[in-house]
């Protein structure tokens, strides 16, 4: 017979513990995430930015999120899309992610674009694509979350990721 030890919860600190912003994006650094282009059509025409928030949240259904920065020119644009597409990207599309992380660049110029199944636009050459309508938007602090219901999904062969690590978007993590 196997005896468990049961040991009370942790007795809860007397004073809130703080956490600076600076010190949870450094640690956050030590956490490898995927480099994905989120994109929608708008009034304006076509929206899309970098992100490495990108996760999915339910299996049933199925459910996606990613985080927008409330200071981003494109915010509003998201919030009010019918649907949204999420482009996974690959170590080969690293100028890709360059490119969407610039405030107000022109980031569709030279880029090689598909049409979702509802005129969204899609990064051609992607490892996996989402085509997703809009599900909700919560408040997430400094920025916003947007879940999304998957409606269609792509994916090619198997290949290198796009990694942001360190603070850095990478082809490969250093050993």
């Amino acid at each position: 017979m196997i005896k468990r030890r049961v040991t009370a919860p942790h007795a809860a600190p007397s004073k809130p513990l703080c956490v600076t912003s600076e010190a949870l994006r450094t640690a956050m650094s030590r956490f490898a995430t995927g480099v994905t282009i989120v994109t929608c059509s708008a009034s304006t025409g076509a929206q899309g930015i970098t992100a490495t928030s990108f996760q999915s949240v339910s299996l049933d259904p199925p459910l996606v999120s990613f985080c927008v920065d409330r200071r981003a020119l494109s915010l509003a644009a998201f919030e009010q899309a019918r649907v949204f597409a999420v482009s996974v990207l690959g170590a080969h599309q690293e100028y890709v992610a360059r490119r969407f992380a610039q405030r107000g660049a022109d980031k569709w110029g030279g880029i090689d674009i598909t049409q979702g199944h509802d005129g969204v636009p899609l990064i051609a050459g992607a490892l996996a694509t989402f085509e997703c309508e809009m599900h909700s938007v919560l408040d997430g602090g400094d920025h916003r979350i947007i879940l999304g219901r998957v409606l269609r999904t792509t994916h090619g062969e198997a290949a290198r990721p796009l990694l942001f690590f360190g603070g850095n978007i990478t082809r490969q993590i250093a050993s």
